[in-house]
């Protein structure tokens, strides 16, 4: 996979892209660790993000989640009578112990959200409240549990927690590889930062959100202060976000803020 390196005396830095979970994912690994090593990390990372998908993407019918989703229906619909209990197929609905609490997490957030967090919300004959018809059965600590759903026409959409539960995995998973530092953009709409922050950092760095067509600074590092002669970080933040392209020359401004709009929708 692509990637940058920059061997530096206090911290070595890793940058590498590639696409994941229906996005672009973008990583920042800081310390003493070899080219080949950060590598072998990004592998791992990479792995880590295809388990999640092979996980939890409706989209691929293939995954655990729409087998499980698949098997469960086929087996509401074909009870014999309303009064019936439905037959399961455990080969099919026996979800893994992740995927079990990460749904048993989603129908705590329905809860607690007041309905606003609802993962039926693109089931074809949606209703408020249609989520109380799944139902999760626990088959034995840490042995995950079956799905059961209590109507046929259900969708179980997890694209509203799927980045960052992969993110949250992430987060366990790199201080295990020995890596206390790290930055990851996953899609501009979920971030993981991990270790040193980026205002302490000497190097020239900083953080936006894209929106609405808009780059928004949200901040910047003491490097970058540095470089661009900036008192403070709050000044820095405050002139950037007013005026990004206050240093470019007036014939140069359309073409660099093209370039910058192309880069935060990530092509």
């Amino acid at each position: 996979m692509p990637h940058l390196f920059r061997p530096a005396p206090a911290q070595n830095r890793y940058y590498a892209w590639f696409s994941a979970l229906h996005t672009r994912l973008d990583l920042l690994l800081l310390g003493s660790q070899t080219e080949a090593e950060f590598e072998a990390a990004e592998r791992v990372v990479h792995a880590d993000l295809q388990t999640v998908e092979r996980m939890g993407n409706r989209f691929d019918p293939d995954s655990e989640l729409s087998r499980a989703v698949r098997a469960a229906s086929l087996s509401t619909a074909s009870k014999p009578d309303p009064g019936s209990r439905p037959r399961f197929n455990r080969e099919h609905t026996l979800l893994s112990p992740a995927l079990f609490e990460l749904l048993s997490r989603c129908l705590r957030a329905n809860t607690e959200t007041e309905g606003l967090f609802d993962i039926t919300v693109n089931s074809p004959s949606f209703i408020p409240g249609l989520i109380h018809f799944v139902k999760l059965i626990p088959v034995g600590e840490h042995e995950g549990g079956i799905l059961l759903l209590k109507r046929p026409d259900i969708v179980l959409d997890l694209s509203g927690i799927l980045k960052g539960y992969a993110l949250e995995r992430l987060r366990l998973l790199l201080p295990t590889l020995g890596i206390t530092d790290a930055l990851i953009n996953l899609g501009n709409s979920s971030i993981l930062s991990l270790g040193q922050t980026i205002e302490d950092s000497p190097e020239p760095a900083a953080i936006f959100r894209y929106a609405d067509h808009r780059v928004e600074i949200l901040a910047v590092s003491d490097g970058f202060c540095r470089l661009f002669g900036f008192p403070n970080q709050t000044q820095a933040v405050h002139i950037l976000d007013e005026d990004m392209y206050r240093e470019v020359l007036t014939e140069d401004q359309e073409r660099f803020s093209g370039a910058v709009l192309r880069f935060a929708e990530g092509q």
